[in-house]
């Protein structure tokens, strides 16, 4: 029994870690062969393909988690709309992406969105079906695969970028593999499309906010400061992810349970899942820093990691509370605390970047997860 508990656990993490663990190998592949330069030129890129992401996934990753879990007898069914749906705003994207005056080359716009669309079709569907070691492995493999090219292959950046879009493709083709039993095309019409946006749109603006609440310190940074010092930021910004994917990680084998445990099971389980971070807290920002300062030879301050230590912890101290929110079906207060977390992030980052950089950034984030815990713990038990 305690094999078959912690197996998910592993695997979740595995999964989780994937991407960003992804992110972190390739950007030290291109900062050590190239430069910071050449990465913070992908990463302005890589800002604005998730913001346009934000519009075509339509907020639908919680939905349809939710869904699956509800109605496992109609995966095909849900499957087929949110498809038809993400197409129609996909398409409305693209068109608006071609018609901005943006200084970017937007074919490699235009196709590197379809890429990340072609995998994120599925990753609700990998989350709920548990495909965590599957999902790692082609993740994981696709990388290894980009990073013995990036140390073989003079590229350009726009070869660069050419290989992340080919990447981003070809996990699409082996995602829609590992899920091929439920997909059908007699479920993507106009109709199931629509009735898929209706019902995903309360949580798009929980994601828009959201999107301001976890980024908007990095965005703030490309506008305000060059591409070496966006290239650190992004870098620690991946470190501190992957200290909110592991706390995601750890629950997330049992996230169809606590939408149906009770609420006195939900507070013992956050007690547990705060002294973790507690524990965990330290040995992620000591990593951090081994991998930043020796690996990358990034030279960030001791206030730098203090206020990493505080990014991570947060995000322990309202994860759960958050969830609950989505089970409630209280999409209107987590809404509201998002936009809040958001507007201090945006606002202070604006204040503060200009005169103390990287500093500058996390001290707004750290402000809008003071902002962010405050609100959630406030609810109580409303949330």
């Amino acid at each position: 029994m305690q094999s078959r508990r912690i197996g998910p656990i592993l695997f979740s993490i595995l999964a989780q870690f994937a991407a960003p663990v992804a992110r972190i190998l390739l950007s030290l592949a291109v900062i050590r062969v190239y430069s910071g330069d050449f990465w913070g030129v992908y990463v302005q890129y890589y800002l604005v393909i998730t913001l346009a992401m934000v519009a075509v996934n339509w907020g639908s990753r919680d939905f349809l988690l939710r869904a699956y879990s509800r109605e496992p007898q109609s995966v095909s069914r849900v499957l087929s709309g949110s498809i038809a749906g993400k197409l129609m705003i996909a398409v409305a994207v693209f068109l608006i992406l071609w018609l901005m005056p943006i200084p970017f080359n937007k074919p490699i716009l235009l196709l590197w969105l379809g890429g990340q669309l072609s995998w994120q079709l599925f990753e609700s569907l990998n989350t709920y079906r548990r495909l965590f070691l599957l999902s790692a492995l082609t993740e994981l493999g696709i990388t290894g695969v980009l990073i013995a090219v990036i140390l073989s292959v003079p590229v350009t950046i726009t070869g660069l970028l050419a290989l992340f879009i080919a990447s981003e493709w070809v996990k699409g083709l082996v995602f829609a593999v590992f899920n091929r039993t439920y997909l059908s095309t007699e479920g993507i019409a106009v109709s199931s499309g629509v009735a898929f946006l209706r019902a995903a749109a309360p949580f798009l603006l929980v994601v828009l906010t959201g999107v301001a609440a976890a980024r908007g310190d990095l965005y703030v940074l490309a506008l305000k400061m060059g591409e070496t010092r966006l290239a650190q930021y992004q870098v620690l910004s991946n470190f501190i992810q992957s200290g909110h994917l592991l706390a995601s990680a750890i629950l997330l084998p049992y996230i169809k349970n606590l939408y149906r445990l009770r609420q006195e099971s939900v507070f013992r389980l956050e007690r547990r899942f705060l002294l973790a971070g507690l524990v965990m807290t330290p040995l992620l920002v000591l990593f951090i820093y081994t991998i930043v300062y020796f690996g990358y030879a990034f030279r960030l301050s001791a206030a730098d990691y203090c206020l990493t230590a505080g990014l991570i912890l947060g995000y322990f101290l309202y994860f759960i509370r958050m969830q609950m929110a989505y089970r409630k079906d209280r999409l209107g207060a987590l809404t509201v605390i998002l936009l809040v977390m958001g507007l201090c992030k945006v606002g202070f980052s604006i204040w503060l970047v200009p005169a103390y950089g990287i500093t500058g950034a996390l001290i707004a984030a750290m402000i809008s997860y003071l902002a962010g815990i405050v609100g959630f713990w406030q609810r109580g038990n409303r949330v």
